[in-house]
């Protein structure tokens, strides 16, 4: 038996890198895979890639910075599986300057995507996995954990990913559901 037959999970950021690897082993495992990124075609390249090899996975387009964009692709997942089982928060930035080099704008995008995305997608799942228990899990970065002199925007926000996955985990165990962080 496979790991995870039949389960329904969502990943973020799946295009591409960490995101797609993660989504072909998910894949392999048995599990029905929507792999979601902001760029569409990205995405449905990756799956079809994915899908010749022999790989379930279907693409969605996500935008993690917009709770509307969540509600979409969530509604969507739910009216054809009826339920969300996993959600992997991988969606991320990694923007590579000092705070001195840094504009204001480029922070509040790295922000925007690596802590708001999930929030917004912690905010999304947990509405929907109350009923039937799931797991979360909001991706890190080593970045988070080593100095890299000053030049590592995403080390900020990838650390709160650590601090942020504690709340609901204590929050919500007694409805079945999990959150952490790798």
């Amino acid at each position: 038996m496979m790991r995870f037959e039949n389960k329904i999970i969502l990943i973020t950021g799946a295009a591409r890198g960490i995101g797609f690897a993660t989504a072909e082993l998910f894949a392999k495992e048995g599990g029905i895979v929507i792999a979601t990124d902001v760029d569409s075609g990205e995405v449905n390249a990756a799956v079809a890639q994915s899908n010749t090899r022999g790989l379930a996975m279907e693409g969605r387009t996500l935008d993690v910075t917009d709770p509307d964009s969540w509600q979409q692709v969530i509604s969507e997942v739910l009216e054809k599986y009826q339920r969300l089982d996993i959600l992997i928060n991988n969606a991320g930035l990694n923007e590579v300057a000092t705070i001195e080099e840094t504009s204001f704008l480029q922070w509040k995008r790295v922000m925007s995507v690596n802590l708001d995305g999930v929030f917004h997608g912690m905010q999304a799942a947990i509405a929907v996995m109350k009923e039937s228990g799931g797991v979360i899990v909001n991706v890190a970065s080593i970045t988070a954990d080593v100095d890299h002199c000053g030049r590592r925007l995403s080390g900020i926000d990838r650390l709160r990913h650590v601090e942020s996955s504690r709340e609901p985990t204590l929050q919500d165990r007694r409805c079945g559901l999990r959150t952490t962080w790798l």
